[in-house]
Order: structure tokens, then C-alpha cells, then sequence
């Protein structure tokens, strides 16, 4: 291209100096013999120009050329790395999967041996034992499968002579069924037994004072079902080796929503129970729906995301003090994700349509308002690690392609958490003569000052009113000079630990009703049971310490 410009400068500088010659002649001389100026005075030759012009042009469809070839070059290695990625990915997934029957021999050994414990006929049978799973998740799942096991056989399963009495087969069924669901696994867990008595676990609440008797009456079977997961509820009126301490079915429940699951429960009276656990295949990867609130993006587990739909300000209701939108003829709540993470949200102007992501946490229901739904993608969850092993709301984190870091959030404590946030909406509680109850009193016990000192805040920003002791003795002495509605007590402590000081609020006649929530580190099945045995109400882990689940309880217990 250098010549053709080289050529082009020298032509357009010969056409100047020939044109100033010709205007100097004329100048000095006048007109021609004939007075007419020369022909070719302003002639300026345009083959360089032209020449110069059809060079560039031959360029410019080279440079095209080649910029397409390279653009073809470039979708091809990047279809290639795709494909390399997608392989691995799915080489280090296989790595981590493993057949559901690695695990079953635990369970069969187990069923033989308490059905022979307890005199019982039970025939066990497994369906899809090569369904694979993550490793970390058949970890996981194995204690809660062998306690629902467990619970089958003694709770469920009768003796042969009440079976035939009963007009059943003197041995009884046991069946555990593991299905692949897209990207989760359905284990079902059911037996022919004599199912759950709802009016039994009514029962069992108000004896543990977790239910009181004007809620016992309004509860329906349905309703009454899911007190079985409530810590330290068990319908059995002894303790033994099997059953009878009061946990386990939260237990259950806790681990399996760790893990991003839910569990359902179905009952049929006289003819058996069945339990539905859900988890995921994998907890590397996840498919999610990516949601943007405000000028944040967080992404939402596509397996939990019951509807997607579009609400104005019509369909919104409010009752008993919160705004719900009906899905078919159930009433479900409604609550803006921003307000349940805690972030600003954009004022929506009147009857705009808002997009609702109706999410499933088992048999709970809970809309959310979200700005937008850009994508759907199959995300790799990365763990936040053992600094920051539970954070409410929080499943995990992703990178997406752009590069930008995007919360994974959890669909069962998202579900919590807005249950957790209407009722502190609601109106206040109101006595029989009309006015407004006055703040519970809580008693922290704690001989650790940080401990005391965050329990304090968060129960104090929770409206409650706060006194807090260094031990059990300090407590004591508190308690019978000072209203307290609950206590809330660490387990290791001076003078008097936990333990002592719930066994001593439980033999207190004047005491003994006073709801007490042991909060320790101590996370041994054997510390848990002693706790549970000692009488206290709740028994929660200071690794798994949930602010929302905490004050879920609080609720729960003192309402």
C-alpha cells in the first residue's frame, strides 16, 4: 500500500508545481498569440488516484477475509473448549457419583436386627438401589434413611397378633423406593403400619408444652402431622434404646434441608405413613434460575420454584395481617425477596405487573417479588467454606461467565425466613381485655461475654426484653426474683452448667413450665439426648446457629 501512496503524493505534487508554472507564464507573458490559455492547463492525471484506490480496496477484502476466518477460528475453539469443559465437568461428576447401593447394607442389616429386637415381621424391599448419587449427599441422607427406618418398624409396624387382629398380613412391609428426578432424587419411605395418630401427637406437644390447648383444638390432621418434627416431641411414654427421647425427626428434617432438600409426610391413618425426602443429585452443580433485585443478581435453585408468574396490585390480598395472592384456590404469602435479604428495592409504581417466583420448601408455599428473570444456567456451586459453614438464606456461591460472583440462595430458609418476617409484620397480640401484650422476658445464660452479648442484641432487636446471668446459680437466683417468660442457657459453664440447671427448673414445681432452649456447642448425639432428657424445650447447635431459626423457636415456644 506504501507505493500507491508514494505514487499518488508524487502525481498530486507534479499536477501542483505544473499548475503554478502555468499561472507564473501567464503572469509574466500575458495571453497567448491568439489571446486563448492552454488546454491542458488544469489537466491532472487520476490514474495514480485510481490506482491507489483499487489497491486499498483489495486490501480491505483481504482484511475481511481474514477477520472472518478468524472469527470462524474463534466460535470453533471456543464450541471445542465448551465441549473439553462440559466433558469434565461431567468426568468429575461421574467421579463424585455413586450407586445408592453402597450404603443399602447398613439399612438391611439394621431392619433384621431391630425386627428381630422387637419380635416384629417385616419385609424389606429396595427399589432403584443403582440410582447414583453425589458422594457428600449419600453421606449425608444415611443417618436420616436409617432413623425413618428405624421409625417404621417400632412406631409403624405392629406385632403379627395386632396385624391380624387388624385384618393385615402378619408380616409387614417396609419399602424403600430411590427415583431420579431430572436433577434430584425422590427417596420415598413407606410401610404398611398404623400410621400417625394426629390427636397423639397433640397430645404429646401439650405435654412438652409446645402446643397450647386453644391451638391443639384449631389444628387440623394435616397440620398436626408436621408437629412430628418439633425437637423433643415423641409419642412413646418410655424411654428406650430405640425410641422415646424426643429426637430425631428434627434431625431429619435439619439435615435433609442442609443439604437444599425437603421433606413431606403423608399419612394414612390404619393403613401406614409414608416419607418423601428430596434432595439433590449433585452438589456440585445446580440449575438455577438467575433473579435480579435492585441492581443485585442472586440465583434460585429451578428444583424448589414451584410457578413463575406475573401479579398487579389486584391480586394481592391481605390477611391476618399480610399480603398473600391466591395459586389455584390456596392462599399463599407474599413477600418482596429484597425484604427478606435484607437489600433496597425499586418502589413499583401502581399496577405495574411484578414478576413472582413461587418457591416449595415440602408442603410450604411462599411467593416472592423479584425485579427480573434474565436467565435460566447450570450453574458449579462453590462452598463458602468452614469460616462461613451456615449463613441464613445462603446455599452456596457461583461465578458466571462474565465473571461476576452470584449467591445461590436456599429455597427452604428463603421459605423461613419470610414465614419469620410477616409474623413480625402482623399486628401485635392482643390480651382478652384488648390491649397489647407487654415484651416477653427473656434470661440469657451465658458465661461467655460475646455469646451473651450477640444473643442479646439480636433477641433486644427482636423487641423481647433482655437479663442475662453468668451461670446456672446466677440464673436461679435471678429467676426467683425477676419475671422471666424464657431462658436461653449455654451448657458449659462454672458453678452450674446447663444440664443441672435445666434438671433443677424441671423438678421446680413453681418452675418447671418456664420454656428453656439449651444453645451449646456440644453437638454429640449423647449430649444432645441428655439434654433433651434433662427436659429442655430446644437443643440448638452453636456451629448450626441460625438467627431466624432461633427466634422461630422463641416464637413457637412463648405463643
Amino acid at each position: 500500500m506504501r507505493p500507491a501512496y508514494a505514487r499518488l503524493s508524487r502525481a498530486l505534487g507534479a499536477a501542483v508545481d505544473e499548475d503554478d508554472g502555468d499561472r507564473d507564464e501567464a503572469a509574466g507573458d500575458g495571453a497567448g498569440a491568439n489571446g486563448d490559455a492552454p488546454q491542458d492547463r488544469y489537466h491532472v492525471d487520476f490514474a495514480p488516484l485510481l490506482d491507489f484506490l483499487h489497491v486499498t480496496q483489495r486490501y480491505m477484502r483481504e482484511s475481511a477475509a481474514h477477520l472472518l476466518a478468524l472469527d470462524q477460528d474463534m466460535s470453533q475453539d471456543h464450541l471445542r473448549m465448551s465441549m473439553v469443559a462440559s466433558d469434565l465437568q461431567d468426568g468429575v461428576r461421574r467421579v463424585r457419583m455413586l450407586p445408592f447401593e453402597t450404603i443399602l447394607g447398613g439399612f438391611q442389616r439394621m431392619v433384621r436386627d431391630l425386627s428381630r429386637q422387637l419380635e416384629k415381621e417385616v419385609n424389606f424391599n429396595v427399589i432403584g438401589e443403582q440410582v447414583e448419587l453425589d458422594k457428600r449427599v449419600l453421606e449425608a441422607i444415611k443417618d436420616p434413611i436409617m432413623h425413618l427406618l428405624r421409625n417404621a418398624i417400632d412406631h409403624g409396624i405392629e406385632s403379627p397378633d395386632e396385624r391380624v387382629r387388624a385384618g393385615k398380613d402378619p408380616e409387614g412391609y417396609v419399602t424403600l423406593i430411590v427415583e431420579q428426578r431430572g436433577g434430584e432424587i425422590l427417596i420415598t419411605i413407606g410401610d404398611d403400619g398404623r400410621g400417625i395418630d394426629p390427636e397423639s401427637l397433640k397430645r404429646a406437644a401439650l405435654r412438652i408444652g409446645k402446643l397450647s390447648k386453644q391451638e391443639a383444638d384449631v389444628l387440623d390432621d394435616d397440620e398436626a402431622i408436621s408437629l412430628i418434627f418439633l425437637p423433643g416431641l415423641s409419642t412413646k411414654d418410655s424411654v428406650t434404646t430405640t425410641s422415646g427421647r424426643g429426637i430425631g425427626m428434627d434431625v431429619v428434617r435439619q439435615n435433609i434441608e442442609r443439604l437444599r432438600g425437603s421433606v413431606i409426610v403423608q399419612n394414612r391413618p390404619g393403613l401406614g405413613t409414608v416419607f418423601q425426602l428430596t434432595v439433590p443429585a449433585s452438589l456440585t452443580t445446580m440449575h438455577c434460575m438467575l433473579a435480579r433485585v435492585g441492581q443485585e443478581v442472586y440465583a434460585i435453585p429451578v428444583a424448589a420454584i414451584e410457578r413463575i408468574l406475573e401479579v398487579t396490585d389486584k391480586d394481592i390480598h391481605t390477611v391476618k395481617g399480610r399480603q398473600v395472592i391466591k395459586l389455584g384456590q390456596r392462599p399463599v404469602t407474599l413477600v418482596a425477596l429484597a425484604d427478606v435479604l435484607e437489600r433496597p428495592q425499586r418502589p413499583a409504581p401502581p399496577g405495574e405487573k411484578r414478576l413472582t417466583v413461587v418457591l416449595r420448601a415440602g408442603d410450604k408455599l411462599v411467593a416472592f417479588l423479584v425485579d427480573d428473570l434474565p436467565s435460566e444456567q447450570e450453574l458449579v456451586v462453590k462452598n463458602l467454606g468452614k469460616e462461613m459453614v451456615r449463613v441464613r438464606n445462603v446455599a452456596g456461591v457461583t461465578m458466571l461467565g462474565t465473571g461476576q460472583v452470584v449467591v445461590i440462595l436456599n429455597p427452604s430458609d428463603l421459605v423461613k425466613s419470610a414465614q419469620a418476617a410477616t409474623r413480625q409484620r402482623a399486628p401485635q397480640a392482643e390480651d382478652t381485655a384488648g390491649q397489647a401484650r407487654p415484651a416477653a422476658r427473656i434470661l440469657v445464660v451465658d458465661d461467655s461475654i460475646t455469646t451473651r452479648t450477640l444473643e442479646k442484641n439480636i433477641l433486644e432487636a427482636a423487641g423481647y426484653q433482655v437479663v442475662t446471668a453468668t451461670d446456672g446459680q446466677e440464673a436461679l437466683d435471678l429467676i426467683r426474683h425477676t419475671r422471666c417468660d424464657l431462658i436461653i442457657a449455654d451448657v458449659e459453664m462454672p458453678r452450674m452448667d446447663g444440664f443441672r440447671l435445666t434438671e433443677t427448673l424441671k423438678a421446680d414445681l413453681d418452675l418447671k413450665h418456664l420454656p428453656l432452649i439449651l444453645v451449646t456447642s456440644l453437638d454429640s448425639p449423647a449430649d444432645r439426648e441428655r439434654g433433651i432428657l434433662a427436659g429442655a424445650d430446644a437443643y440448638i447447635i452453636k456451629s448450626n446457629f441460625d438467627q431466624g431459626e432461633l427466634l422461630e423457636t422463641i416464637g413457637q415456644l412463648l405463643y
